[in-house]
């Protein structure tokens, strides 16, 4: 995934990230889950001009 960050930006603008619903099956055949997920998401904000 990939957002353009590129000037000229505004001071105040936003991103928006937009997915589909991900659906996650049961790991149970008959249903019934007690399982936990997990979505993990990471960034950066590394580069010469960051806070400029």
């Amino acid at each position: 995934m990939y957002i353009e960050t590129s000037r000229p930006r505004l001071e105040g603008e936003k991103a928006r990230l937009v997915s589909p619903v991900f659906s996650v099956a049961p790991k149970n055949p008959y249903g019934a889950t007690t399982a936990t997920y997990c979505f993990s998401f990471y960034y950066h904000m590394y580069g010469q001009h960051i806070g400029e």
